[in-house]
């Protein structure tokens, strides 16, 4: 393999893996913002018995609320994109590269 060749192989690569780690930061400010929602019901709940003190819940929808098939299914896309950066990280760091996680 030429080094042009092995060079678009890293250049690809590196692409790869700071897109897999934007997805995988956006999937956990996802998970972030859905557990926050989740404690704060279940905390007001657990308070109060009601949920008049969360805030933004007079205005919640039901549509809204994450379902248990959604978040298994957050939790499996975030395991995924986890395996993906890290096997690209792997790659890059077989090939020489310093990767920051």
């Amino acid at each position: 393999m030429s080094t042009p060749e092995q060079d678009a192989i890293i250049g690809r690569t590196l692409r790869e893996y700071g897109e897999s780690k934007k997805k995988l930061a956006a999937l956990y400010a996802e998970a972030e913002r859905i557990g926050n929602d989740l404690t704060g019901v279940g905390h007001a709940l657990r308070t109060s018995h009601s949920l008049a003190g969360v805030p933004g819940f007079s205005r919640f929808d039901p549509a809204e609320f994450p379902t248990v098939d959604h978040l298994v299914s957050l939790a499996s896309e975030i395991e995924r994109a986890r395996t993906d950066k890290t096997r690209l990280a792997t790659i890059l760091r077989d090939a020489g590269h310093q990767i920051p996680d």
